[in-house]
């Protein structure tokens, strides 16, 4: 299995010590939040974004992901009304194609307030969903990206797909390659999920994994099993990328980025 490491935990700015901190620890591979780098809501120019990917490849690391997709953006809602849908699928196209751009293959879906299902009902929803996301999967597909649903759990704002099994109904339903469903290991914990249980049913529909935190707190600092779950994603996903994904504060971020890299190498690698 292969480490990479979300930008969602440190700013643009750091990318000048991150680079050497990630190959001092052999990790070549990032995921990238777009707004950091592109301005939402615009076209990024073609040579734009080739001047970030050239950037990380000389530094000897390439992009395999991106995440918070929707950061920035305002009003949009996955059961909004037609305008509201179009402009949505409209800015998911253009991170598709920044994608394609990038290298980046898996595209983390998550904004849980950007899928608000209001009154609803959980069926209803899904079948709306499924609709958006198997036109969004063509596009994605086009490009040679895939969409990964990541489960939200409803502790952080949202009323659809926060578990990973709901998350997957969808998935299955939408039965596109370019929308897979993202495992995501502070979900798993957050729900108290059966992480056996998922990869045993589900791991064909796996398209990227976030070792994460509930809380998105830095890597090894709550009571997840991670022992456990790098002997489980050895036996059911040999081979996959897994994408750390935390948070970490300014003053302590150089620090909970080694942390965590360290309990990564030590659970997931070995």
């Amino acid at each position: 299995m292969k480490l990479s490491f979300s930008n969602l935990a440190w700013e643009r700015v750091d990318d000048v010590w991150v680079a050497p901190l990630l190959r001092s620890h052999e990790v070549a591979l990032i995921d990238l939040t777009p707004a950091k780098y592109f301005a939402p809501g615009t076209r990024a120019a073609d040579a734009e974004v080739r001047a970030v990917r050239g950037w990380w490849s000389e530094q000897g690391i390439g992009i395999v992901g991106m995440q918070a997709l929707l950061h920035g953006t305002v009003g949009l809602n996955l059961f909004g009304d037609a305008a509201t849908r179009g402009r949505m699928l409209a800015h998911l196209a253009e991170i598709c194609r920044i994608g394609e751009l990038l290298g980046a293959t898996r595209l983390t879906f998550g904004a849980p307030r950007s899928r608000d299902r209001g009154d609803l009902s959980p069926a209803a929803a899904t079948t709306r969903a499924v609709e958006f996301f198997r036109e969004l999967g063509a596009i994605a597909n086009a490009h040679g990206v895939a969409l990964c649903l990541e489960p939200v759990p409803a502790r952080y704002g949202g009323n659809f797909m926060n578990e990973t099994a709901s998350t997957s109904e969808v998935v299955r339903n939408t039965d596109h390659r370019g929308i897979r469903l993202q495992l995501d290991l502070g979900a798993v914990t957050d729900n108290a999920e059966d992480l056996h249980e998922i990869l045993a049913g589900m791991a064909q529909l796996v398209g990227h994994v976030h070792l994460s935190e509930p809380g998105l707190a830095p890597l090894g600092d709550s009571a997840a099993d991670h022992a456990a779950a790098g002997r489980l994603l050895r036996q059911f996903m040999p081979g996959q990328v897994l994408t750390i994904e935390m948070l970490a504060a300014a003053a302590t971020r150089r620090q909970d980025m080694e942390r965590a890299l360290q309990v990564a190498r030590r659970h997931y690698l070995e």
